[in-house]
């Protein structure tokens, strides 16, 4: 059973990058969609419209949650203590998806952001 958990978390650790930014696709495009649904694009706050502040509100979100990921992963790497071939490339593994995840996430983000709602 301790085998079994510890494969899981190794998973969801090496996929955490991936998994976020496809919740931040998720949302992004799903809140596009129900603001085009229900007629309120022209509805905004501080002069901002809404589908902009739930797409930069996530985007930082999720840039910051993968940050921090990757960066604790990259902080492993180079430590001096002995580790086996498996820690090390759970870590590349973590660092490379949440890089790729990053890049997701900026293609996401920039034609919401440039393309006109609706």
């Amino acid at each position: 059973m301790a085998a079994a958990l510890q494969f899981v978390t190794s998973t969801l650790r090496m996929l955490s990058g991936v998994l976020i930014s496809a919740t931040h696709f998720g949302i992004v495009y799903i809140a596009t969609a129900l603001v085009c649904a229900r007629g309120f694009q022209n509805s905004s706050w501080l002069g901002i419209g809404i589908v902009a502040w739930t797409v930069v509100i996530a985007t930082v979100t999720a840039v910051a949650g993968i940050s921090i990921i990757v960066v604790r992963a990259w902080r492993s790497l180079y430590r001096d203590d002995p580790r086996a071939a498996t820690d090390i490339f759970i870590n590349w593994m973590t660092v490379s998806f949440g890089g790729l995840a990053l890049l997701a996430i900026v293609w996401v983000t920039f034609p919401v952001m440039l393309v006109p709602i609706c």
